[in-house]
């Protein structure tokens, strides 16, 4: 029978019938994050658990990792271990699916390939950093063959970590020719990458991620059936691209920011046809909350934590609070304690200023607090408002040029 299904799967490469690629879409784990000092073991191995049981149920030919499995470059041994007893079990759930992982710039490159060998028995390709020969990218390394039970090719994944251009610059037009030769059954092609595309929804205000180099979709290549995006947390469609590229977004939240719903997507990919996208909810077994919804005094937020103790039990909260100059000195012990005696875990504030009829603040004092929360730019609108002008567009400009290179800096 196995003969005889592989004979009909070639004769329809030959007679040019549309082959079906099955892809699982995952990106941005971010394991080992700790938030506001609490570890979030039991959220990512939730989540991790729920991954392997997508895989086992939908059986796809391919899942994809688009950058960001770590939280820092240099993970503990116990999140490392998490990692790498979640994909042997996500393997043996579906042993016939290629599994590519691509490093994202909460990476190191290095530490993620240096398994790399091993992990190839298991069906897992890591693509961590570029290799040269000759001053040239071996492009190979970086475009791995789908195959179905048979060993037949299905399609390819082209896998492009994270990278600054500058050092790159015409790696995307390579690589797309380089597909092109190689690809003689005009068979699928998915890109995966992890980068910041132009026009992307960003729902958060970190100055990492306001400030991170943007790239053109169309600088991509236009020969992709579905581009498989990594590094924006917010899950969405890209508009302008015919529904194609994707970022599936972070399997948990990893910040106050994210209070959204997570998922990951499956997707069906033919050639030449706009992919059938669905997602998958995934269920966060100690989320981030804000609480209340609306802002108000820290009074009336403890109010509100009393009467919704049931559903906050197990959370990690932040409380939104309104204050006039300062919160009162005893408010983190107070919010700790409440938060204790629910059995939940007191995390910040998010502070809000009264505002007057006028809709000014009653007090220009910022806090600590609030000083974490603001970029560069907010910080010099705010003095230069305060001293009666106004920041120039050409100022502005100049700090998000400082900004993007202290961050380049850093993450090199």
């Amino acid at each position: 029978m196995s003969e005889i299904k592989r004979c009909f799967n070639l004769l329809k490469r030959r007679i040019n019938f549309s082959i079906t690629m099955k892809v699982l879409h995952t990106s941005d784990w971010h394991l080992g994050n700790v938030l506001h000092g609490y570890d979030r073991t039991v959220s990512e191995a939730s989540f991790l658990a729920q991954l392997e049981d997508i895989v086992r149920s939908q059986q796809p030919d391919c899942m994809i990792v688009s950058g960001d499995v770590y939280n820092v470059p240099a993970p503990s041994s116990s999140v490392q271990k998490l990692y790498t007893d979640a994909m042997l079990k996500i393997h043996n759930a579906c042993k016939d699916m290629t599994i590519i992982v691509i490093a994202g710039n909460h990476d190191s490159p290095a530490k993620l390939e240096i398994d790399r060998n091993l992990w190839n028995a298991f069906n897992v390709s890591v693509i961590g950093g570029f290799e040269k020969t000759d001053g040239a990218v071996n492009l190979s390394k970086h475009v791995i063959e789908i195959k179905d039970t048979n060993g037949d090719i299905k399609g390819y994944v082209a896998a492009v970590p994270y990278f600054y251009r500058r050092n790159f610059p015409d790696l995307f037009t390579s690589l797309q020719q380089y597909i092109i030769e190689i690809n003689k059954n005009n068979l699928p092609v998915i890109l995966s990458a992890h980068a910041a595309i132009t026009g992307s929804e960003i729902k958060s205000n970190s100055i990492r991620m306001q400030d991170m180099e943007f790239t053109e979709l169309e600088n991509l290549g236009d020969i992709y059936d579905y581009i498989a995006l990594g590094h924006i947390h917010y899950p969405q469609t890209l508009q302008n691209s015919d529904k194609k590229a994707r970022y599936c977004g972070s399997s948990i939240a990893v910040s106050f920011n994210e209070e959204y719903k997570h998922s990951v997507t499956i997707v069906n990919v033919d050639k030449g046809a706009q992919p059938l996208i669905q997602t998958i909810e995934i269920k966060d077994e100690m989320p981030v909350k804000t609480v209340p919804p609306a802002p108000c005094p820290i009074e009336s937020v403890f109010e509100y934590v009393n009467e919704n103790k049931e559903q906050l039990k197990n959370c990690f909260l932040r409380f939104n609070v309104t204050v006039k100059d300062f919160l009162p000195p005893d408010s983190k012990e107070k919010s700790t304690e409440i938060c204790n005696q629910i059995g939940a875990y007191f995390c910040t504030f998010d502070i809000h200023r009264q505002k007057t009829s006028t809709g000014e603040y009653e007090n220009k004092i910022i806090t600590a607090q609030e000083l974490k929360q603001m970029t560069p730019v907010t910080v010099a609108e705010n003095y230069l408002k305060q001293n009666g002008t106004e920041l120039s567009e050409d100022f502005k400009q100049m700090i998000i040029q400082i900004t993007q290179t202290v961050n380049k800096e850093t993450e090199l």
